[in-house]
């Protein structure tokens, strides 16, 4: 998938090497691995697929307020660092988690059904604004960080998703294959 802008994707085929079995983000490429978790399913049953167009050059995002289903979607260059945001938004019952060597850089938690805060609106800002500095800290290119973690999988906008089930092609309705020929 590759980020046009905050709401548009586009699919993009790139030749990728796995490294001892394992398909890893490339940030020479501006490919990094990323992931929704269904965290309805009891055995939160995941896709993996691979964005372009974001920039991080180190770190990884973790959120819960995609638009549509409010899974768990994640993007990072480091693994270790992908396991611990999505590990850190469960335990914080939702929101977004900004790693960086396994440490957090910025949280929001959202622990209402994971889209909601009991917090005030100043507060809410404020922790939006300090989310948004750390994806740019991390090295995230679109202007709009917050937008795009929530539409990244939303099924209702053009043209590539990755949703919990796999990547999609939103026009065409159909399931693509991660791995082609």
């Amino acid at each position: 998938m590759h980020v046009v802008n905050e709401t548009i994707t586009h699919e993009l085929v790139v030749s990728h090497k796995a490294v001892n079995g394992n398909l890893a983000s490339d940030i020479e490429k501006d490919i990094l691995k990323m992931a929704v978790i269904d965290k309805g399913h009891p055995n939160l049953r995941m896709a993996i697929g691979f964005v372009h167009g974001m920039g991080l050059k180190k770190g990884a995002i973790a959120d819960s307020l995609i638009w549509d289903t409010s899974n768990i979607f994640v993007v990072g260059v480091d693994e270790s660092d992908i396991s611990y945001a999505v590990n850190r938004l469960i335990e914080l019952q939702g929101g977004y988690v900004v790693v960086e060597n396994g440490e957090i850089l910025a949280e929001m938690p959202l622990p209402v059904c994971g889209i909601t805060s009991d917090k005030s609106f100043e507060e809410i800002a404020y922790e939006i604004k300090k989310v948004e500095l750390a994806c740019t800290h991390l090295g995230f290119k679109p202007t709009r960080p917050y937008l795009v973690l929530q539409t990244i999988s939303f099924t209702g906008l053009p043209f590539i998703r990755l949703t919990d089930k796999g990547l999609i092609d939103t026009k065409e309705g159909k399931m693509l294959n991660l791995i082609v020929d």
